[in-house]
């Protein structure tokens, strides 16, 4: 899983320098276009979370929104998501670049190791990792975080149930377990039922495909 893992890094690597440093010194200053959201709703719910946090207090409610409603139990929020736990050292939106850095080097990596598994060369998996991390649902949802961090895990999704079912365990069955924790504490719940349905669908496919082999 070298290459593949290389590859993906690399292009992750240009996905970095081509989608976000163009914005990182004028950000707080000058805000790009139809990115609404993220500046009037994920980053200030991160500011708060993060805030609260560090005081030592668990953010359960917060009374900034309307007359006040549930924070921690609004997925949306990711405040139990271990990645945003990054928020806790770093600025906002310094942590918003590396967490999106870091999230497409995550869906380029899996996307590569899930093709080499279903039997994809070298090259095959590098490019599938390429073109997953470079897709519309990861550079499209740059300024919508939880879509983002969601959409990573997918293959990693697809890779541990097609494992699971090839040869159970509890060692994969754990795999499988936390990959799906990392998806729904990562705020995302449309995309989520959405790789279950694949899930469900690959792994159908994978228990036909044994029944036909024996």
């Amino acid at each position: 899983a070298v290459w593949p893992s290389g590859g993906s890094f690399t292009a992750a690597m240009v996905w970095f320098s081509a989608a976000t440093q163009p914005f990182n010194v004028q950000l707080e200053r000058e805000r790009p276009p139809h990115v609404y959201d993220f500046f009037s709703y994920y980053r200030p719910n991160a500011e708060y979370a993060f805030t609260r946090l560090r005081q030592g207090d668990l953010p359960l409610w917060n009374p900034s929104q309307g007359l006040g409603g549930p924070f921690l139990a609004t997925l949306q929020t990711g405040v139990l998501y271990p990645p945003n736990w990054l928020h806790l050292t770093l600025p906002p939106q310094r942590a918003f670049v590396w967490l999106a850095f870091a999230h497409v080097a995550l869906a380029a990596v899996l996307a590569g190791l899930l093709a080499r598994s279903l039997g994809a060369t070298t090259l095959g998996s590098v490019t599938a990792g390429f073109l997953y991390s470079a897709s519309l649902p990861l550079w499209g949802s740059v300024w919508t975080p939880p879509m983002l961090y969601t959409a990573a895990w997918v293959p990693g999704l697809l890779l541990a149930v097609d494992n699971a079912v090839e040869r159970p365990g509890a060692r994969r069955a754990t795999a499988l377990a936390v990959v799906l924790a990392a998806m729904i504490l990562a705020g995302w719940p449309h995309a989520l039922v959405m790789a279950a349905l694949a899930a469900a669908i690959t792994g159908t496919a994978s228990l036909l495909l044994a029944a036909w082999r024996t």
